[in-house]
């Protein structure tokens, strides 16, 4: 039985894996994982939608890209009787889903899931009235792993993740607990774990870009972002007195170390106009922060974003850029995850101090336990490398 590599396209939202520069990242590293003689399959599910979905069928012509969309569940049948197939793109199954989750299932195929960022951020602790929208996701979630334990739908079979502290905190979860105590009956959504190394430690690797200390980089995590929102945080006020001591801050900041600012913004945040206007026309405005954090001197971040990842492993000073009146709980909590597992700075727009600023950046880094723990797990090796050995040796 040969053994193939796919990405279930179900909905419109599949398109972007092939489609969005964000998650080209994934998919390239798909490619990489396939054997090198092989294909990497996009297998057409979307007829079993509950919506009619059209995709783009032009994203999938690629040399290394086997499209195949089965005629009828018989097809997909003898198909699947020839090929052991891991299939990434289905890790939480919806309502509108359901039918592909359990034709997956009876034709018995493996769900993988690649997690390769590093550290997540989180909001442990939080005592915040979730969103409504938030707790339809969670009540959602939970009936679907129910399903899961009942066999009904798949769980993941192959979870690979490149945080140590990630995977101990699943491997103590009461789920995992009671797969050791009753091992006939297991309730875990994970079946198989395994570390690889990170995505960041593999452009590392891979020598992507030359490091420099030619910018001072801002990465924004947005005045509005609608994760705010969704958690069912509040919503911050007084816009224009926050942007007004941001940009002051900045500008003080250029003065002092004779670098031009970069202004990265958040892709999925809302910007006035007049905040876009004003950072074009004084600052560099940019949207590529994954490229930008190379090029920095330190880099600030004003809120809680997993690019901090980058800025550890490329050993740059980084600082949270907060403020007393308007950082909101939800980014505080955020940063506090982080701040359990690394020790890092704040500097707040009410008071700071400059020469603060300066003495932080003589100070050593103390990064290595953080980049052991979250990013490197085999040393000069590739993460593909690592998940292709896993499935394919």
């Amino acid at each position: 039985m040969k053994k193939i590599l796919s990405v279930i396209l179900y909905d419109i939202n599949s398109d972007t894996l092939f489609s969005q520069p964000r998650h080209k990242k994934m998919l390239n590293l798909l490619k990489k994982i396939t054997p090198k003689n092989d294909f990497l399959y996009a297998i057409d599910l979307t007829n079993y939608h509950f919506v009619k979905v059209n995709l783009n069928l032009s994203l999938y012509k690629n040399k290394k890209i086997k499209y195949f969309k089965p005629k009828n569940l018989i097809e997909f049948y003898k198909f699947s009787k020839n090929h052991k197939i891991y299939a990434f793109g289905l890790d939480n199954c919806r309502f509108d889903t359901l039918l592909i989750f359990i034709i997956l299932q009876f034709l018995n195929i493996k769900l993988i899931l690649i997690s390769n960022f590093g550290f997540y951020l989180n909001l442990s602790g939080s005592s915040e009235k979730k969103s409504f929208k938030f707790k339809l996701v969670r009540l959602q979630n939970i009936f679907f792993r129910f399903l899961a334990i009942l066999k009904i739908i798949p769980k993941i079979s192959y979870y690979f993740e490149s945080s140590k502290i990630r995977i101990e905190n699943i491997n103590n979860s009461i789920s995992k607990k009671f797969d050791d105590l009753f091992p006939f009956f297991k309730i875990s959504y994970f079946e198989k774990i395994y570390r690889i190394n990170s995505l960041i430690s593999d452009d590392i690797l891979k020598k992507k870009q030359i490091k420099t200390d030619k910018y001072i980089v801002l990465i924004d995590s947005g005045f509005f972002h609608p994760d705010i929102k969704y958690y069912g945080f509040e919503k911050k006020q007084n816009h224009n007195i926050y942007f007004s001591s941001l940009y002051k801050f900045l500008h003080t900041l250029e003065k002092t170390f004779k670098k031009k600012i970069i202004f990265a913004i958040h892709p999925k945040s809302f910007y006035y106009d007049e905040d876009i206007n004003y950072i074009k026309k004084n600052f560099i405005l940019s949207r590529k922060a994954d490229q930008d954090i190379w090029k920095g001197y330190f880099i600030l971040f004003t809120g809680g974003s997993s690019m901090v990842n980058k800025c550890i492993i490329l050993k740059k000073n980084f600082f949270y850029l907060l403020s007393k009146r308007f950082s909101n709980k939800y980014d505080l909590l955020l940063i506090n995850s982080l701040n359990k597992q690394i020790k890092i700075n704040k500097i707040y727009l009410e008071n700071y101090n400059i020469k603060n600023v300066e003495n932080k950046l003589n100070q050593k880094l103390y990064y290595e336990n953080f980049i052991k723990n979250n990013h490197i797990y085999k040393n000069n090796e590739f993460s593909y490398k690592i998940i292709r050995d896993t499935l394919f040796s």
